[in-house]
């Protein structure tokens, strides 16, 4: 730093060398210190004066109405459809297949013929019980005849007659086998599956079926609820079954009244009506079970809530600043949740932005572009 001394001052009274060790001095430091941070101090005070024209920028947040809609609370889960009748066709007697009279997909009503087995021994062994069961009946009236006049004891007649019996009984089991001889359907539905090809052997009691046929017409669903979720389940709850390219609404039928021990759910059966043939068994299916229904209820999006302390939050826009309101939430739908009360129909609810909004700070409101999906009327 330089400094110029007036030479007409007191300072000049002193000679260029007593002047040096007055300037080595600590106490001209610190003078020359506290001259320095004055002029300082005075021009800043001389800026602070003037008035700050500094003006906090708004907040640009995307916003949405409240507004009404019908919610669904729901327990969400995967099922498989199934058939609700269906029956593997078996043979009762063993055989060779001599002709098969229906294919996969071929819908057949109880008792109609599917196979044919070869039944020409089936056939003999009618005939000849039968011719046996003649002679003895013929022989059973000779001795009647003869019991009448007592030219016979009874006991001969007591024993022809249960030879009769015993023949009567051999045919009717002949008959039967001749019967099952003839593959019959034993429920209505679609063939979904044949096993049975001509020249094959097949076998009483064979763990193999011949065919395999599906009642379409009526389709089941089993759902795997949690134990916690089962109190809230009751028979007749609606259930709304999404498959990929369809939605179809049933309701619940039964509820196991045993819980599995293994995986902790409760077995739920849903009954289908599928009389139009939309569905077939074995189709993926998620399915939503209802348990409470809100209609007409005011509803904001998920996202739109500030969780604070435990505490839930949404801010609304009112002539342009923001407000921050706490909330009580009902039931939940999807993305939507029910606000029971802390806002009113068609006010804007900022759903973008909030995380780092203030009360009462200026905004920009942009209606948000991409809603969540349209809870289900």
């Amino acid at each position: 730093m330089h400094i110029q001394l007036n030479k007409h001052a007191p300072w000049a009274l002193f000679t260029t060398k007593e002047r040096t060790v007055v300037m080595r001095t600590p106490l001209f430091a610190i003078s020359l210190m506290l001259v320095t941070s004055s002029l300082l101090s005075g021009c800043q005070n001389a800026d602070a004066t003037q008035p700050s024209q500094v003006e906090v920028p708004p907040v640009a947040v995307e916003v949405t109405p409240a507004a009404r809609a019908t919610l669904h609370a729901s327990i969400q889960t995967s099922t498989v459809l199934e058939a609700l009748n269906e029956a593997d066709v078996t043979p009762r007697v063993n055989g060779v297949i001599e002709r098969i009279l229906v294919e996969e997909g071929d819908q057949v009503t109880a008792g109609q013929v599917l196979a044919q087995l070869d039944s020409e021994r089936f056939l003999q062994a009618v005939n000849q019980v039968a011719a046996e069961l003649r002679g003895v009946e013929q022989e059973l009236q000779r001795m009647q005849t003869m019991a009448n006049r007592q030219l016979a004891s009874l006991d001969a007649l007591e024993r022809l007659q249960a030879n009769r019996d015993a023949l009567q009984a051999r045919l009717r089991l002949a008959q039967i086998d001749l019967e099952s001889a003839t593959i019959r359907a034993p429920i209505d539905g679609v063939i979904s599956r044949r096993y049975a090809k001509v020249g094959n052997l097949v076998q009483l009691h064979s763990a193999q079926s011949l065919f395999h046929i599906v009642d379409l017409n009526n389709l089941q669903a089993t759902l795997h609820i949690p134990e916690r979720d089962i109190s809230r389940i009751r028979v007749g709850h609606p259930v709304v079954l999404a498959f990929n390219d369809m939605q179809v609404d049933a309701q619940v039928s039964r509820i196991s009244p045993a819980v599995d021990r293994v995986a902790g759910t409760f077995r739920v059966q849903v009954d289908i009506d599928n009389r139009s043939q939309g569905l077939r068994a074995g189709m993926f299916a998620r399915a939503q079970v209802h348990y409470a229904t809100h209609i007409d209820t005011l509803r904001i999006p998920n996202d739109a809530i500030v969780e604070l302390d435990g505490k839930s939050y949404i801010y609304v826009i009112a002539e342009e600043h923001s407000e921050r309101r706490a909330i009580r939430t009902g039931i939940r739908q999807g993305q939507w949740v029910e606000v029971v009360e802390g806002v009113h129909e068609g006010e804007q609810v900022v759903v973008t932005g909030q995380n780092n909004l203030q009360d009462n700070r200026k905004v920009v409101a942009i209606v948000a572009a991409n809603q969540p999906p349209r809870a289900a009327e």
